[in-house]
């Protein structure tokens, strides 16, 4: 068995070095050695490569949407996982004792680690995870267990919203995790109208349920939105875009007695509208990661794994790590899921 492995780091800003890595240490108790199968690009990790997440640090490898074959247990395995399994990783490492953890949601914990930020992520042809991070998928292919994780990402959202059926609700950004918290919205009867500024994005979301879709350039947003509640606002909008100014669109937007829920990660400060938000008594909820979805995303993926795979746009393999991130960023319109292929 090889000693080194490949992997794919961004070294520095907009660029990535694709090389050999000794290969991880044999797995501890309860946790496994991976082979890496495919891994998502999301809208954190461009952020990341271009240099605009503030938290960044140079080098770092990448990767948190993961899916991966079990080469090796640990000693004092429940049987839950086996060797061969094809996996759905979920890429959190929460310390378990901050006051989030005891509180139940280790999704915020304080000392919060996530592989591909704060350590080494799944580019690479090797991971030790913990086994309790590991869900098997085996009726599912490689891309769509990867595509786990951002289907969580909107689950968390809509789950935190109280979404319920025949509800309206609005979609601030249609890229991947708006299309994520559109998939689950409407697995739970609600009705859809997404904005982007994208008119490929807006596409999509018509095409898979979106009643509405309106392009922020037109500066029309609050007509519309008006005009497809017949005056009442929505009951929930959905920021997922990060921008400081879509923040507060969003509160003006959303119904007296309405919800916010927010899980775009803005850089600076917004000032927000406090008589309007006590005026209509509105819910503004932060959203991040997710507490204990997994399974229900995992279903949620399985139920509607045709629809899924359509977001799936486009491939590259690990090798071509820098053009994925580089087509990725510079092809909005196209580019919805770009996933990159470590093992076939």
């Amino acid at each position: 068995m090889s000693s080194t492995m490949r992997q794919a780091v961004t070294a520095e800003r907009r660029r990535v070095e694709v090389g050999m890595t000794p290969v991880p240490s044999a797995p501890g108790p309860g946790e496994a050695l991976l082979a890496i199968a495919s891994v998502g690009v999301c809208g954190s990790d461009l952020a990341m490569w271009e240099g605009t997440d503030p938290y960044t640090r140079y080098p770092v490898r990448q990767g948190h949407e993961a899916s991966a074959r079990v080469l090796q247990l640990g000693p004092g395995g429940d049987g839950r996982v086996r060797e061969g399994d094809l996996v759905a990783v979920e890429p959190l490492l929460p310390d378990g004792t901050c006051v989030a953890c005891r509180r139940g949601r280790p999704n915020c914990c304080v000392g919060l680690r996530v592989i591909g930020a704060h350590v080494d992520g799944a580019l690479a042809e090797q991971l030790v995870m913990p086994v309790a991070n590991l869900y098997p998928v085996p009726d599912l292919d490689a891309e769509l267990a990867a595509f786990v994780e951002p289907v969580s990402i909107g689950l968390q959202m809509v789950t935190r919203s109280r979404i319920g059926a025949g509800d309206r609700a609005v979609v601030l950004g249609a890229g991947p995790i708006g299309q994520a918290i559109q998939l689950a919205a409407i697995d739970r009867g609600a009705r859809i109208l997404a904005v982007d500024r994208v008119p490929g994005r807006l596409e999509r979301a018509l095409a898979r349920g979106a009643e509405v879709a309106v392009d922020a350039r037109d500066g029309k947003v609050a007509e519309a939105v008006e005009a497809w509640t017949e005056g009442d606002g929505p009951e929930v909008v959905f920021e997922a875009t990060g921008v400081t100014a879509v923040i507060r669109q969003a509160i003006e937007l959303v119904a007296h007695a309405g919800t916010v829920v927010i899980a775009g990660t803005p850089t600076d400060d917004v000032a927000l509208p406090a008589l309007t938000i006590v005026r209509k008594e509105l819910d503004i909820l932060g959203s991040r990661n997710n507490t204990g979805l997994y399974p229900a995303a995992i279903d949620l993926v399985r139920r509607e794994r045709d629809r899924c795979r359509s977001l799936i746009t486009h491939r590259f393999p690990l090798a071509e790590t820098q053009a994925a991130m580089t087509f990725a960023a510079a092809n909005p319109a196209e580019a919805n899921k770009v996933m990159i292929t470590v093992a076939p």
